[in-house]
């Protein structure tokens, strides 16, 4: 009999440890609306790693394997680019930082250099730095109410002296998508360099360096299911001998001098999986995004009381009424949706919107104080609370927190700021998981207003 108590002992002990190791703590599972600010890595990405970490250095001379891993992943890089051997160098590194860095870094003395006001911050902090330095001459582009750069906003800047042109492809926070075709047709007419950041479009669309004049391009592939700490750079041989010429690469002799460091090979296998999966039905997976996005949309304006975001600009950071309204505070009706980003007639426009993104404010209509209004740190704490990510641009807590530089770049005023949501959807995202979604942001409104 006590054999058998002993054996009834030990299996629940075996099924408690059994539940703790099925704890599920992958924060993707559950209702990920942050693809944006990174993704996770696919089994398949994993599986290569751990494979290829058996391989040895790839610059070892028995290591063939290795080698060949690295020149599939920059055969892969260069067939979404319509790039080559001949014209173009493909540079992995720790992401799109190094690379945005060190393609500014590498224009020489005194040279100007444009770039939008909302570029990436890694972009942005360094340009501004070398300016301060006296190093380059920096000019900024601002963008138009929809977050785009206008090409003739560009050809406007330059200078004879003007040496680069660096625009982001589609804006992180608002999934807005730049015309570079026309803007490459600005550089090619000037003679002046054309780089873009394609983190956030890299997976998504095929770049056409050649096609669109582009000399540099940097990305990050656990923005696309790849991971983390590992980026790409690709640029053309005038760019590469300039980074040669001038040192500003990584002393060492890996990637032709432009970039020193064992080369990661785990990292670069891990990310050719992820480029390989993440590229089938590339098409079909951007249509069902874009439809999720657009039942998001449609179930947001049946809930709240759709507001445009030009009703909005140029007002002061106090103002807060779009309209005399009867409503009571506690009803959704006193609550807009406001959508950020190009728009087309109160409705995403799709043609010049990432399928994916979408950066929205939740305003109070009729605030009876100034300070009275919705809060996206409530709104993110609550999405959280209940198993789902989101992103916000900017912080609630007082009207002289720093907004975001977008934000700021578009002029949204503070009541916009303090409320405003960002959603980025990813290749698993359901429709269940979106009409959820919108049924949590009713209820975080409601716990806030009630």
């Amino acid at each position: 009999m006590s054999n058998t108590y002993i054996l009834l002992f030990a299996c629940c002990v075996l099924l408690v440890l059994v539940l703790i190791n099925q704890r599920n703590d992958n924060i993707y599972d559950n209702g990920y609306f942050d693809a944006n600010g990174t993704t996770w890595i696919h089994p398949k990405a994993l599986k290569a790693y751990n494979n290829a970490a058996l391989l040895g250095n790839a610059s070892a001379g028995y290591a063939a394997q290795a080698r060949e891993i690295v020149h599939n992943a920059q055969r892969c890089v260069m067939e979404r680019t319509w790039t080559s051997p001949d014209t173009h160098q493909i540079v992995f590194n720790s992401g799109a930082s190094e690379g945005n860095n060190l393609i500014i870094r590498s224009m020489g003395i005194n040279p100007h250099i444009i770039m939008s006001a909302i570029e990436h911050k890694t972009s942005l902090d360094c340009a501004k730095k070398l300016a301060k330095l006296g190093l380059i001459e920096l000019s900024l582009v601002m963008p138009g109410i929809d977050s785009r750069i206008d090409p003739i906003d560009v050809a406007k800047e330059i200078k004879p002296n003007t040496r680069l042109i660096s625009i982001m492809h589609i804006n992180n926070e608002t999934g807005a998508i730049n015309d570079l075709q026309q803007i490459g047709a600005v550089c090619k007419k000037s003679g002046v360099y054309f780089h873009s950041d394609v983190v956030q479009s890299f997976g998504k669309m095929e770049i056409p360096m050649t096609k669109w004049n582009l000399d540099a391009i940097t990305m990050s592939f656990h923005k696309l299911y790849g991971p983390q700490g590992v980026g790409c750079m690709v640029v053309s041989n005038a760019i590469a001998s300039d980074i040669f010429n001038n040192g500003m690469g990584i002393s060492g002799s890996q990637w032709n001098g432009l970039r020193g460091g064992t080369v990661n090979t785990p990292g670069i296998a891990a990310s050719l999986a992820a480029m390989t999966e993440t590229f089938r039905d590339r098409r079909q997976k951007n249509e069902r995004m874009q439809k999720f996005k657009d039942t998001f949309v449609y179930e947001m304006t049946r809930a709240f009381p759709t507001v445009p975001f030009e009703s909005y600009t140029g007002k002061p950071d106090t103002y807060g009424f779009v309209s005399e309204t009867t409503n009571s505070i506690k009803s959704l009706n006193n609550v807009g949706f406001v959508i950020l980003g190009p728009t087309r007639w109160g409705r995403v426009d799709h043609q010049h919107a990432a399928a994916n993104v979408l950066l929205f404010g939740l305003p109070l209509l009729n605030p009876h104080t100034q300070e009275e209004r919705i809060c996206n740190i409530k709104i993110k704490k609550f999405m959280a609370d209940h198993g789902v990510q989101i992103s916000i641009g900017s912080a609630c807590n007082t009207s002289s927190d720093e907004p975001s530089h977008v934000l700021k770049a578009i002029n949204a005023p503070f009541i916009i700021r303090s409320s405003v949501c960002r959603i980025s959807m990813h290749d698993r995202t359901t429709l269940a998981d979106v009409r959820r979604l919108v049924d949590l942001f009713k209820k975080a409104i409601l716990d806030q207003i009630m």
